[in-house]
């Protein structure tokens, strides 16, 4: 479907909804829906109205930074995840979310070739998925893990968790990255 016809849809089944009703519910769908096809200024506005009628719902913070993350402004995208886990401390969603945005962050740091902030965002990203391995959330976050173990040099924990993500979900082929993995816990000759 085109983005035109998406627009059309979205317009037909969730704006005039929303107009006509004007309620939470179908505003936060609207917002989905639009962030959803790539209007990520209106999902914004809607998402940043949501937070303005209620600003003790975590899921409304939740998505305003999936809207930014989306657009690449992973800082605040970052600052709305930590909004949404101080409103709710077990979203673990947001942690996992802002642990893929310090990440990313990091990733982008090594690029630039600035090593002193790597390292820390690299633990932040860490910390975030610690906490869903901690609590035993159902969640696939082990490959995410194993990709910040390695980034912080600590290959064994990295295998560990790659055969963790093997073990849950056998149907993606993470070979590769075992491979890698282990290429770095082998002793050099």
């Amino acid at each position: 479907m085109d983005i035109q016809k998406k627009q059309f849809v979205a317009y037909i089944f969730f704006y005039l909804p929303i107009v006509l009703i004007r309620n939470e519910k179908h505003l936060e769908d609207l917002g989905l829906v639009l962030l959803d096809i790539g209007e990520h200024k209106e999902a914004r506005e809607i998402f940043k109205e949501l937070i303005g009628l209620n600003p003790n719902i975590e899921r409304h913070y939740l998505n305003l930074g999936n809207v930014f993350n989306s657009i690449g402004q992973r800082e605040k995208a970052i600052e709305k995840y930590s909004k949404a886990i101080a409103l709710n401390k077990q979203y673990y969603l947001a942690y996992f979310n802002r642990g893929n945005n310090n990440f990313q962050l990091g990733e982008i740091q090594v690029k630039k070739g600035d090593f002193s902030k790597e390292t820390v965002l690299f633990e932040k990203s860490l910390n975030d998925y610690k906490f869903i391995d901690n609590n035993n959330f159902d969640f696939d976050y082990h490959s995410n893990m194993a990709g910040a173990f390695m980034k912080l040099s600590q290959y064994d924990k990295a295998l560990e968790y790659i055969n963790k993500a093997i073990k849950r979900n056998p149907h993606i082929d993470y070979s590769y990255n075992k491979e890698i993995i282990e290429s770095f816990l082998k002793p050099s000759l």
